[in-house]
C-alpha cells in the first residue's frame, strides 16, 4: 500500500494526516507487509502509525523520506524488516521497540532516529540490533539519531554501521544544546561508520549489550505477538543478509482473543522448517520445577498467613504481607533498572486488577481464618471455573462441551468440600470445624476476584509483571491500613518470635512463589505448567495436617480431586486452542 500525494491544505495534524497506514489494536503480528509514503521530500510524510501496543512486525518494508515510522506506544518488535528515508525517519515519544536484523537505509542527508522521550519515567527506549544501515545518500550523510524531547534514548549494538554514518555519530536537535539527559549509546558495531573516537560526547560506548527482555519484557517469548523464529540465531541470519521481497501480505490481528487473517502466505523467514533450528531445552525440567516451586511457595505462605490469623484479624495480616513482598519487589525492581511508569490508556485497568486482587485476598484470607486451612484453600481454587464462565461473559470466548462439563463437575466438588447439612449430616466428625456459610461465601468470593484478576491481567500484557505485583501489593497496603483506621480502629503489632516469622515469611513466600511461577510459565507450555500450580492444594493439605494439626474430612480430598482435575482438565484445553 502507497499514498503519494499530500495535500496542500495538510498544514497541522500531519502524523495522522499523511500517513499511508495507521494501526491502532491491541496484540497484532504483521507479515511481509510493505507500506510506502511516496511523497518525497514534502515535509513530514509518515508511512505507518503504529499507535497501539504490543505489535511484531516480520519481514515487513517501510519506505519514505521524512518520519517513515511512528512508534507511539510499545512494546514492538521489528525483526528481519527493511526502513528506509532520510529525516527521523524512526520517531516516537514513548514506546519501547526493538528492531532485531534490520535493513535500514538512508536515501537523503538527515538523522535516522528521532526519540521523543520527554522524562526519566517515560519507558521510550529503541535498540538497534544487528542491523545493517547503508544508503545511496553519500558517505557521511547520515546520523544514528538525534533527541526530539530532552531524555532521548536509543542503542545500537552489534551492527553493521556503512560509509554513510557522519564520524559524529549523533546530532543536536536543531542546534539545541540541552543534552544532559540524553541517553545515547553504542556497543559492539562493526564497518567504517562504527568508530567511536570522534562521536559527539553527549553520546557513550555501552560496556555490555542491551538485553531483549528491557525491551519487551521477561516473559516476551510467551507473548502472542513475539515470534521466536524471527529471534533465533539472528547472527548468523545476519551474516548471510536476505533481501526482503514484496510478497503477499499475511496481517494477523488479535483483538480480545479474536484473530483476522487477511491472505496467507507464509512469512519470508523461515520458508523451511530447515531455516530455523529448534530451540534447544537443556533444561527440559526447569520451567515445571519453577512451577512446582511455586506451588510450594504459595502454600507455605497460606499457611503462615492462616497461623497469624489466630493473634490477628486477617485484615492485618493482608497488612503484613504487603509490606514484605512489596519491599521484596521493589529492590529487584530498583536493581534491574526498570520503571514505575505505567502509561495513562493502562492506568484504569491497573486500577481494576489492583481492586480485583485487593477484594480477592480480602475475602479469601478471612474465610482462612474462620475455616480448616485445606478447606478454604480448595474453595478459592476454583478460580479458573468461574474465569472459564466470564471469558465467555466479558471476552467472549468459545465455550466446548468439554470443558463446560467440567466446569459444572467442579461444583459437585464444591460440594463435597462445603458438606451441607441436609447432605451429610449435621454431627459428622468435622462438624464442629468446618466454616459458617459466611465463610464459605467468603471463599467463592475470593475465588470469583480472583477470576476478575485473570481477566485484567490479559489486559495488561504489556506491563512488566513486578510493576504490577507492586501496584498490586502497595494497593493492598494502603487499602488495609484504611480498613483498620476507619473501620477495625484496631492494630496488632506482633510480639513473639513465631508470628514475626510468620509474617515475614508469608511476604517472602509471596515474593518467591511469583517470581518463579512467571519463569516457570515462561519455560514451559501454558498447559501443563498450568496443571503444575494445582500442587498448591496437595501442598497445603500436607502442612494443615502436619504444621498446623487441623483436622481434614475425607469429602475434603474427594472434592479437592474433582476440582482440581475439572480445573486441569480446562487449563490443557485452553492452552490446547490457543
Amino acid at each position: 500500500m502507497a499514498q503519494k500525494d499530500i495535500p496542500a491544505n495538510i498544514t497541522s495534524g500531519r502524523n495522522d494526516l499523511t500517513s499511508t497506514l495507521r494501526l491502532k489494536s491491541k496484540n497484532v503480528k504483521v507479515y511481509n507487509l510493505n507500506v510506502a509514503n511516496t511523497a518525497g521530500n514534502v515535509g513530514q510524510a509518515v508511512a505507518t502509525i503504529v499507535d497501539g501496543s504490543n505489535y511484531g512486525f516480520y519481514a515487513c518494508n517501510f519506505t519514505g523520506y521524512q518520519d517513515t515510522l511512528y512508534a507511539n506506544k510499545g512494546p514492538d518488535l521489528f525483526a528481519k524488516s527493511y526502513i528506509s528515508g532520510a529525516v527521523d525517519f524512526v520517531f516516537g515519544s514513548k514506546a519501547k521497540a526493538w528492531f532485531e536484523s534490520c535493513d535500514i537505509e538512508t536515501v537523503g542527508k538527515g538523522c535516522i532516529t528521532a526519540n521523543g522521550r520527554t522524562n526519566s519515567s517515560n519507558p521510550s527506549y529503541y535498540v538497534f540490533n544487528n542491523a545493517r544501515v547503508y544508503g545511496s545518500s553519500g558517505n557521511g550523510s547520515a546520523f544514528l539519531g538525534r533527541p526530539w524531547r530532552p531524555y532521548a534514548r536509543v542503542v545500537w549494538q552489534n551492527s553493521e554501521l556503512g560509509d554513510v554514518i557522519h564520524p559524529d555519530g549523533w546530532q543536536k536537535w536543531n542546534g539545541d544544546n540541552d543534552t544532559e539527559n540524553v541517553d545515547f549509546k553504542e556497543f559492539n558495531n562493526t564497518g567504517p561508520g562504527a568508530a567511536t573516537d570522534r562521536r559527539v560526547p553527549f553520546s557513550s560506548v555501552r560496556k555490555e549489550a542491551v538485553n531483549i527482555t528491557d525491551i519487551l519484557g521477561d516473559d516476551y517469548k510467551s507473548q502472542w505477538w513475539v515470534d521466536t523464529n524471527f529471534l533465533q540465531h539472528s547472527s548468523e541470519l545476519h551474516n548471510s543478509r536476505y533481501l526482503v521481497q514484496r510478497r503477499t501480505v499475511r496481517f494477523i490481528a488479535m483483538s480480545i482473543g479474536t484473530e483476522k487473517h487477511v491472505t496467507e502466505h507464509r512469512p519470508l523467514l523461515p520458508t523451511t522448517a530447515s531455516d530455523i533450528k529448534t530451540e534447544d531445552r537443556p533444561h527440559a525440567l526447569l520451567g515445571i520445577s519453577c512451577v512446582a516451586l511455586s506451588a510450594v511457595c504459595f502454600s507455605l505462605m497460606s499457611t503462615m498467613v492462616k497461623f497469624n490469623t489466630y493473634t490477628m484479624t486477617s485484615i492485618e495480616a493482608i497488612f503484613w504481607r504487603s509490606i514484605v513482598a512489596m519491599t521484596l519487589n521493589y529492590i529487584c525492581i530498583w536493581y534491574s533498572g526498570k520503571t514505575l511508569y505505567v502509561a495513562p490508556e493502562d492506568r484504569m485497568m491497573l486500577f481494576y486488577r489492583c481492586l480485583a486482587g485487593f477484594s480477592s485476598i480480602s475475602f479469601a484470607f478471612y474465610a482462612l481464618s474462620q475455616m480448616v486451612l485445606a478447606d478454604s484453600s480448595v474453595i478459592v481454587f476454583t478460580s479458573p471455573v468461574f474465569t472459564f464462565f466470564l471469558g465467555a461473559c466479558l471476552l467472549h470466548e468459545h465455550i466446548d462441551i468439554p470443558s463446560f462439563a467440567c466446569a459444572i463437575l467442579s461444583f459437585g466438588g464444591l460440594i463435597c468440600v462445603v458438606r451441607p447439612g441436609f447432605i451429610f449430616g449435621y454431627d459428622h466428625a468435622t462438624a464442629h470445624t468446618d466454616g459458617s456459610w459466611i465463610a464459605v461465601g467468603s471463599a467463592l468470593l475470593g475465588a470469583i476476584g480472583q477470576a476478575f484478576v485473570f481477566i485484567t491481567v490479559r489486559k495488561l500484557k504489556g506491563i512488566h509483571f513486578m510493576v504490577i505485583v507492586h501496584y498490586f501489593m502497595l494497593f493492598s497496603m494502603v487499602g488495609s491500613l484504611l480498613y483498620m483506621l476507619l473501620v477495625q480502629r484496631v492494630f496488632v503489632i506482633p510480639s513473639t518470635f513465631g508470628v514475626w516469622f510468620a509474617v515475614v515469611g508469608s511476604g517472602v513466600f509471596t515474593f518467591v512463589g511469583q517470581l518463579l511461577l512467571t519463569k516457570g510459565f515462561q519455560l514451559e507450555k501454558a498447559g501443563i505448567a498450568s496443571v503444575m500450580r494445582y500442587l498448591d492444594v496437595v501442598c497445603v493439605f500436607i502442612w494443615d495436617y502436619l504444621l498446623l494439626g487441623e483436622k481434614i474430612n475425607f469429602w475434603s480430598v474427594v472434592g479437592a480431586a474433582i476440582i482440581c482435575t475439572c480445573a486441569a482438565v480446562i487449563a490443557l484445553r485452553k492452552a490446547h486452542s490457543s
